[in-house]
């Protein structure tokens, strides 16, 4: 078996859609890794093939599954800025939050690779900006660091925005002046 579970991580890296349902048919698991250990959804991820990717979800792969470095199908599509599987990864649930074997967070490698679009779905979905890899950076710090301005200044943004207060109510108890 452990033959065709290579072959379903290969098939979902390639995208070959036709090959991953006959092997799962074949009662090959969704969650099926290649010969290095890495699971074939993160292997649909970093290609960007988000049909591979509904197609394992559709039949159960662990959304938040990693290879060897701690890197899940969300981190992958962050890192290589495959923004529609980065979207549909969020919405289905996957960690925003889990950290890889530096402390990056996908939020974190969004920064230094200068990823706009997924940074901002990150920041939507509420990803922690606060956390601070093994190095002790946020993902603020790694993109000032890395150069990438307009990550930076999203991220800037993301945290003026909590903390601006809002407005006190008036405590008049006078009706308004019309």
């Amino acid at each position: 078996m452990e033959a065709k579970e290579t072959e379903l991580a290969k098939a979902a890296e390639r995208n070959e859609l036709q090959t991953m349902e006959r092997l799962i048919a074949e009662g090959v698991s969704a969650n099926a890794k290649d010969e290095d250990g890495t699971p074939a959804l993160v292997l649909a991820a970093v290609g960007g093939h988000l049909d591979a990717l509904k197609l394992l979800r559709r039949h159960g792969a662990n959304l938040d599954a990693t290879d060897w470095f701690g890197w899940t199908a969300l981190i992958e599509a962050v890192y290589y800025g495959k923004t529609d599987c980065a979207e549909a990864l969020l919405e289905w649930g996957a960690d925003k939050d889990a950290v890889v074997k530096s402390g990056e967070t996908a939020l974190h490698l969004a920064a230094h690779q200068g990823q706009l679009e997924c940074a901002r779905l990150l920041v939507r979905a509420r990803a922690d900006r606060a956390k601070k890899n093994n190095l002790g950076s946020t993902a603020l710090d790694r993109a000032h660091a890395k150069g990438k301005a307009e990550v930076a200044a999203l991220l800037e943004q993301a945290d003026a925005d909590v903390s601006t207060p809002l407005p006190r109510p008036s405590l008049s108890c006078q009706p308004p002046i019309s």
